[in-house]
């Protein structure tokens, strides 16, 4: 596990922006001060073209057991995601594949002082 603080910081898959190696994972935990949110933007991404691949998990709060708030494979990504509260846990994981295509994620944190406003239906 990486962990990460602060009002900002940088995460990316390894060797980004060269292909990331097969059979790896990776696994982030941000937190940022008591008040605040995390805000997560991806700069780039570019993954396998199938979900048979690489997977970018997000998660909100400190485990691996927290609510998923996004799971991104393939070539769908939304450039920002935002925590309920001061923690984010993120994991990227590659599957045993030699010859796998793509070069990864890069990305950005920063503590902002409101979550992403949710609409109700």
């Amino acid at each position: 596990m990486i962990p990460l603080s602060g009002e900002t910081g940088r995460l990316f898959s390894p060797l980004h922006p060269d292909a990331y190696p097969p059979d790896m994972m990776c696994t982030w935990m941000i937190t940022v001060p008591e008040g605040r949110f995390v805000k997560l933007s991806i700069k780039s991404f570019n993954l396998e073209k199938t979900c048979n691949g690489p997977v970018l998990e997000i998660r909100d709060g400190l485990t691996s057991s927290s609510n998923v708030l996004k799971s991104f494979c393939g070539g769908d990504f939304e450039p920002s995601v935002f925590s309920s509260g001061r923690h984010l846990w993120i994991r990227f994981q590659t599957p045993g594949d030699k010859h796998l295509l793509g070069n990864g994620f890069d990305a950005t944190y920063e503590a902002v002082t409101q979550c992403k406003a949710f609409v109700l239906s």
